[in-house]
């Protein structure tokens, strides 16, 4: 299964595999980068335009964003909802940051009005969460497991600095 490295900085990561958009945030998002997600939805959706998926993986530690950047988000998770039916947040974290971001993610989808955001513990739940609507997009049954390694290979990879 092959990938595209869309955009890195020292923050986010996002990779695109055919049906499915990864975000790999390590830190605080910013507007910038809400718009270089939405940008990379559209991208995926070229290539796939019955829809897609996303995964974001939110590393342990990892801030919730500033309020722009929260309303960005919130903005184009409803213009796409149609066309990304699910998104997987791994809140990777535990505590009071891992409480706070989940609760982030309810309320962005009270604003959104969908319940396309589903909050899940690990990588292997996000992909979990998102193979059953993949594969009605797709009609191809996904493979998990590959999926799962794929994405883990690329996490442990440098964050250098790719632009979209």
């Amino acid at each position: 299964m092959s990938h595209e490295l869309f955009f890195s900085d020292s923050v986010l990561r996002i990779s695109i595999w055919p049906g499915v958009v990864v975000h790999d945030v390590s830190g605080k998002v910013t507007v910038n980068h809400m718009l270089k997600m939405e940008k990379a939805y559209l991208h995926a959706l070229a290539a796939s335009p019955k829809g897609v998926v996303g995964i974001s993986l939110l590393q342990p530690a990892t801030p919730v964003a500033g309020e722009a950047a929260r309303a960005e988000g919130a903005r184009f998770t409803k213009e796409l909802a149609a066309r990304v039916p699910r998104i997987a947040m791994v809140v990777e974290g535990s505590g009071v940051g891992g409480a706070a971001l989940r609760t982030v993610i309810r309320a962005l989808n009270v604003l959104t009005r969908s319940q396309a955001m589903v909050v899940c513990a690990t990588p292997a739940a996000g992909v979990a969460a998102v193979a059953p609507v993949l594969q009605s997009l797709t009609g191809k049954p996904v493979d998990q497991a590959g999926l799962l390694r794929e994405i883990e290979a690329t996490r442990v990879l440098p964050r250098t600095a790719v632009a979209s």
